[in-house]
């Protein structure tokens, strides 16, 4: 067990606003070796632990770190249980693991997050905006103010401009979107340039997976929010597919099989529009072997040259039983009105069976 008195020493001395002399003065010991012991260079005598915890107001356990293991160590219990009701889509019980969490530790930075993003799932999977907003609004904002990690920060910028958005309320959305970096600043950017040889490699090759991911999700919103023709829609969803079979030359794409599986599945919407019998079963075919593969596949590793020593995602790919499951959202895409004149065709009648066996 590590015990890091030295720098609980010096945190708990800047909270009560005293001096290394004050405390010296209280345990009737040299200003030296209250020096010596925030320096790391020794500790205080075994004798001396409960008088310091009694003068700082703490248990003695809290000093030497102690509790505070304990508690990380039951935050990651939490988040490892969070986990497991994620993948299964159960934001019902994920939301209640993390209110029981923020009821032990309401002032756990790490808690704060997690609660807010289980009220955030919650929120997203409710037909109304308003429900949980007002909960995840003040956890968010409380912890933009006490958080010092980047990554909560971010969290919160990334949620509220989400939920604001759905809100309709486009001026707060705005205005935490402003406090996120502009691209060419981000963390992963910035390391790119600053890491040398094999470091810089992996990290650039990381980055080209997220620009990817980047251009296909920015196509999906222009589309959503442009007034675009069937065809015009067509040739953007063929232009990301390119980006991520140039990419992924190999077609190891890994955990973005779910992103080639949608393509593919919005690409067959066009062709039914179009009365396009032979597309419609073409992409629906590929849109459900990509589909199956993200909720099947385990390990592997890349080969394609641009993400050959990129991280790859190990083991567990997809969410069979949850919400994210893609072949019910192919299925769900096939009961639209457009593939009526589909229905009778034995290959769609087939695709349908298949799709039938994973998505419950």
């Amino acid at each position: 067990m590590n015990i890091n008195i030295c720098d609980h020493l010096k945190e708990l001395r800047k909270k009560k606003n005293n001096t290394q002399e004050e405390l010296a003065e209280f345990l009737i010991v040299s200003v030296s070796a209250v020096s010596k012991w925030e320096r790391g260079e020794c500790y205080p005598d075994i004798e001396l632990l409960p008088q310091i915890a009694m003068y700082y107001n703490t248990s003695v356990d809290d000093l030497l770190g102690v509790g505070k293991i304990q508690i990380e160590k039951k935050v990651a219990e939490y988040y490892e249980k969070s986990d497991a009701y994620q993948r299964k889509g159960d934001f019902d019980n994920n939301l209640a693991l993390w209110t029981e969490a923020i009821q032990k530790f309401p002032n756990h930075c790490g808690v704060m997050n997690g609660y807010m993003g289980a009220l955030y799932m919650k929120n997203q999977s409710c037909i109304n905006p308003e429900e949980y907003s007002d909960e995840i609004i003040k956890i968010a904002e409380r912890l933009f103010k006490e958080s010092d990690e980047p990554r909560h920060r971010y969290d919160v910028i990334w949620n509220l401009c989400r939920l604001y958005a759905r809100l309709g309320n486009e001026e707060k959305a705005i205005e935490y979107a402003r406090k996120a970096p502009i691209i060419d600043i981000t963390e992963d950017h910035l390391l790119s340039i600053i890491l040398k040889g094999d470091k810089a490699v992996e990290c650039i090759q990381d980055n080209l997976r997220i620009y990817a991911d980047l251009i296909y999700g920015g196509i999906n919103n222009m589309l959503k929010q442009g007034n675009f023709t069937n065809n015009e829609k067509r040739k953007a969803r063929q232009y990301s597919l390119k980006v991520f079979e140039l990419l992924y030359e190999d077609g190891d794409y890994g955990f973005y099989c779910t992103r080639i599986s949608s393509i593919h599945g919005e690409l067959a919407v066009y062709d039914a529009a179009d009365k396009n019998l032979d597309g419609v079963i073409n992409n629906l075919t590929l849109a459900t072997e990509y589909a199956i593969k993200f909720l099947t596949q385990k390990g592997f590793k890349r080969t394609s040259f641009l993400v050959n020593r990129s991280y790859h995602e190990e083991g567990f790919q997809g969410y069979p039983n949850g919400t994210d499951n893609d072949c019910r959202e192919i299925l769900n895409i096939m009961k639209q009105d457009q593939f009526d004149f589909c229905r009778e065709d034995e290959r769609f009648k087939e695709i349908e069976k298949k799709l039938e066996e994973y998505a419950n």
